[in-house]
């Protein structure tokens, strides 16, 4: 039976390997544009699972979508992520959406060993190959406990 929400599970997993792949090739070359590209991947991984969580609980006549994606991203990370996946997980995942915004705004970029710095508002933020695998396996764990909590 197919469910409402698999189509958002299925584009969930395939930015997440695309985005693996993205880092694969960055951990392997150090090209800047890689790691962007693994930003901007794994925040459509994160948007369609945040959706499939969001459209299960509304099947469920738990949960009523809004017109408004942060007031939908409010309640996923208050009430929706938090039952499902953990305060831990919940914060990488917002992290994800966090950097993806920071790459938009940012006027400028550097890149130095495994490091990008993003310049945002007047502050320098930092981000290192090691932190966005650790992002990375974030979401495949959120992923998958999505199948555990949906079965």
């Amino acid at each position: 039976m197919v469910n409402h929400w698999d189509e958002n599970l299925i584009w969930s997993k395939y930015h997440l390997s695309v985005a693996e792949r993205m880092f694969d090739e960055f951990s392997k070359s150090g090209n800047k544009r890689f790691l962007v590209g693994v930003i901007r991947e794994l925040a459509e991984s994160v948007s369609n699972l945040v959706d499939a969580f969001l459209i299960r609980e509304a099947v469920l006549g738990r949960f009523k979508v809004s017109k408004h994606p942060a007031r939908n991203l409010g309640v996923f990370s208050k009430k929706i992520g938090i039952k499902y996946l953990g305060e831990d997980l919940v914060k990488d995942l917002l992290k994800v959406f966090e950097l993806a915004r920071a790459r938009k705004k940012s006027p400028i970029e550097f890149s130095r060993d495994n490091k990008i710095l993003f310049l945002i508002e007047g502050e320098y933020k930092i981000l290192t190959g090691k932190s966005m695998g650790n992002l990375l396996d974030s979401t495949k764990i959120a992923l998958s406990k999505f199948r555990i909590s949906s079965d």
